[in-house]
């Protein structure tokens, strides 16, 4: 049985629907979760940027909130990657709770909802509610709940209303009374579900070959697949990334299956950025210098000072190291640490990857010395991407 669950905003949608799931002993799904999750698929964030400079939720949140316009082109972008998901629940789960949020006001996607339950609340009751969870002001409480249809709307089309105005007590009440009526749908649901047509019979006759009919979870399982994949690390303070650290991460996407870059954190040592900052601009940079496919392929995590690069590629299972060479002093540092690190993992390779002559004179710290001089732009503009520029130029504007 697929239930939908839907209510304005403050209405307490989240918590009825939570509720519903665990008592009907169904998966429970949120459009709100699997919008958050689409903002790390690399579709998004290139479309984002193209839409709005950005992929920042906060920043584009803002954007949004201040332009219908804009907030539509937003929800029409989302649109058919949030429906590929819901589809992919639906092939995968027989029984369903969606935390649908508007989905009167956009349509209920793939999914055909046997049930639409509505969550109401006195509107004071919501606003008080919002303004305590979102730390917001009253107005901007009121400019959302003005862009939704109202509750009278929702609850004369929708099959059941929960109420919700004296809190959680009143709403598991109200959840609990609703429940036998849902479990006797969900008997109706099931018998009809057990009732189909053989499929496996009707296409023996028809002379075509039989699909098998998989479990949940054989279903599940089915769509993943288990290979060994090479993995290749990439560490670094990155204060910041430079072009030099993305054409090494592109040269050892080429030679393995995904990379780790690494993010030094040493407190000890005075850096430029924060490791959020660093770790934002590396992702920032790869979305707009690597393919689609390439990026997919990229994990940015961190490493301590205390922890030796070769440990840590143990760690990750990573089993080359990438290192770029500019000059002989590079390389002879790069050697050297190559026979130390031999002992300790004698398996792990270390790759030296000559730098084109074109990126040789770059550096993270010639960078960040010309931002003292007064054409300091003009200097770093070819070595970095957009967004370590502008990241720059906040800095050099303080």
């Amino acid at each position: 049985m697929k239930i939908v669950v839907t209510g304005g905003i403050g209405s307490g949608k989240s918590n009825a629907a939570i509720m519903l799931a665990e008592k009907l002993q169904s998966t429970y799904v949120s459009i709100d979760e699997i919008v958050r999750d689409l903002y790390e698929d690399h579709r998004i964030i290139v479309g984002l940027v193209k839409m709005f400079g950005t992929f920042d939720r906060k920043e584009i949140s803002e954007i949004v909130f201040a332009s219908q316009s804009k907030l539509e082109e937003l929800e029409a972008f989302f649109e058919p990657f949030v429906t590929e998901r819901l589809k992919d629940y639906e092939d995968a789960y027989l029984d369903l709770v969606v935390e649908f949020p508007l989905y009167f006001e956009k349509g209920s996607g793939s999914i055909q909802f046997d049930v639409v339950i509505s969550v109401s609340s006195y509107v004071l009751s919501r606003i008080a509610r919002v303004i305590k969870r979102d730390q917001c002001g009253a107005r901007r409480v009121e400019q959302i709940m003005a862009r939704q249809v109202s509750d009278e709307y929702r609850e004369g089309i929708s099959d059941f209303v929960i109420m919700n105005n004296d809190g959680l007590r009143e709403l598991e009440d109200s959840v609990d009374t609703l429940v036998p009526k849902l479990q006797s749908i969900k008997e109706i649901c099931d018998q009809a579900f057990a009732q189909r047509p053989n499929i496996t019979e009707k296409i023996i006759e028809a002379g075509g070959k039989p699909k098998p009919i998989l479990s949940k979870t054989e279903a599940i399982l089915s769509k993943l697949t288990v290979k060994y994949r090479k993995i290749g690390l990439v560490s670094g303070s990155f204060d910041p990334i430079t072009l030099g650290h993305t054409w090494v991460i592109q040269k050892a996407l080429d030679i393995v299956d995904e990379v780790v870059v690494a993010v030094a954190i040493n407190h000890s040592k005075k850096q430029l950025f924060t490791p959020e900052e660093r770790g934002k601009m590396i992702k920032d940079t790869l979305a707009e210098c690597l393919t689609a496919e390439q990026f997919e392929r990229v994990t940015v995590n961190y490493i301590k000072s205390d922890e030796m690069t070769v440990s840590y590629a143990n760690h990750v299972g990573a089993k080359f190291i990438f290192r770029g060479l500019r000059n002989s002093t590079d390389f002879e540092y790069e050697n050297q640490l190559n026979l130390i690190q031999k002992k300790i993992a004698p398996e792990i390779e270390t790759i030296l990857l000559m730098t084109p002559r074109e990126l040789i004179e770059i550096s993270s710290s010639l960078i960040k010395g010309a931002l003292s001089l007064r054409e300091w732009e003009r200097i770093a503009e070819p070595y970095v991407s957009r967004a370590v520029l502008n990241k720059l130029r906040e800095v050099a504007n303080k």
